[in-house]
C-alpha cells in the first residue's frame, strides 16, 4: 500500500531524476560486463554520462516550473524507472535494457529542463 511519502516522491521531480541517475549509477559495473560489444558499452557510458549531467543539472537548480507537462512526464519517469529497476533485477535482453535506459534518462533531462 502506497504511502503519503512515496506518493510524494513518485511524483517529486528531483526524486525521481535521481532515482534514474542512481539506479544507472548502481548498476554500470554489471552493464559493462554483460555489454559483447563497444558500442553497448559506448551507449551504457553516455547514458550514465547523460543521466549524471540531468541529476547535476536539476539538483544545482530549483524545480519550480510543476506545469502539466512537467507533472505527465514525472509520472510517466517514475513508472519507467521502475520498469528499469525491474529490468535490472536480471537482464535478458541487453537491447531492450538500453532501451529502457535511454528512455528514462531522455525522461529525465526533459523534466530537468521544462522544471527550472
Amino acid at each position: 500500500m502506497p504511502t503519503i511519502m512515496n506518493t510524494r516522491a513518485n511524483n517529486d521531480p528531483l526524486v525521481q531524476i535521481q532515482k534514474t541517475y542512481e539506479t544507472i549509477r548502481d548498476n554500470f559495473s554489471r552493464l559493462i560486463r554483460v555489454a559483447s560489444t563497444d558500442e553497448e558499452r559506448n551507449q551504457i557510458r553516455d547514458w550514465y554520462s547523460n543521466a549524471n549531467d540531468a541529476f547535476w543539472f536539476a539538483s544545482n537548480h530549483i524545480l519550480n516550473d510543476l506545469n502539466d507537462r512537467v507533472i505527465n512526464l514525472t509520472a510517466e519517469l517514475s513508472v519507467s524507472n521502475n520498469k528499469l529497476q525491474t529490468d535490472l533485477r536480471d537482464i535478458q535482453n541487453l537491447a531492450q535494457t538500453l532501451e529502457d535506459i535511454k528512455q528514462v534518462v531522455l525522461l529525465a533531462a526533459s523534466i530537468a529542463a521544462l522544471a527550472v
